[in-house]
């Protein structure tokens, strides 16, 4: 595609009402395609000083246009490994929430099988906030995400934790489009959803 600036700064001023508002700024440190892109594989893919070179960029793009530097980061797919928690530590970061059991991409050596625990934890000085899964109702492992959960099975998951009593906290998926409404339409191919602002 044509670069034609037409949203130039326009990350920077969300950026500025999210934070004007209160909320704290994360990183999630997405890879993204394309020809021009530096970034173009899973984080874990990279080796320690690639890993660090864009969590820097990241936090120094929220810093420029909030005046804060993010403290908490995601990676994109959940992609990290024991670098990734090396160079969030070096770089001032305190939570992550990377971690998910069953995925490729959540490459760690010697983490516990969170499926079975689901608890934070520290590694290498970061507080670890793992993706919480569940087996959902058709009997299939998924992860604890608002926008594939019947409202039966966030009970059901929300219930399982207090009685569990070993959930000091719990995170959950949330994305922008989380916040419309998701018109289903059997005449779309794949049924794919259809958002609309309510």
């Amino acid at each position: 595609e044509k670069y034609t600036g037409e949203y130039d700064g326009y990350m920077e001023k969300l950026l500025q009402r999210i934070h004007g508002r209160g909320h704290e700024i994360g990183l999630h440190t997405h890879p993204y395609h394309g020809k021009n892109s530096s970034f173009p594989i899973g984080l874990h893919r990279l080796d320690f000083a690639a890993q660090k070179k864009v969590l820097s960029e990241g936090m120094e793009f929220i810093y420029d246009a909030t005046g804060r530097f993010p403290i908490a980061h995601r990676g994109g797919a959940y992609s990290c490994n024991e670098e990734t928690f090396q160079a969030l530590a070096e770089l001032g970061f305190r939570v992550d929430s990377s971690v998910y059991y069953g995925t490729n991409d959540s490459v760690l050596n010697g983490f516990p099988s969170y499926f079975t625990i689901n608890q934070t934890r520290m590694h290498q000085g970061i507080l670890e906030v793992p993706v919480i899964n569940f087996f959902n109702e058709k009997g299939e492992l998924t992860k604890f995400d608002s926008n594939s959960m019947t409202e039966g099975e966030f009970v059901a998951v929300l219930e399982a934790m207090k009685q569990r009593g070993d959930f000091p906290v719990a995170q959950m998926m949330l994305h922008s489009f989380s916040f419309l409404d998701q018109q289903w339409k059997a005449d779309r191919p794949g049924k794919k959803p259809v958002y609309v602002a309510g």
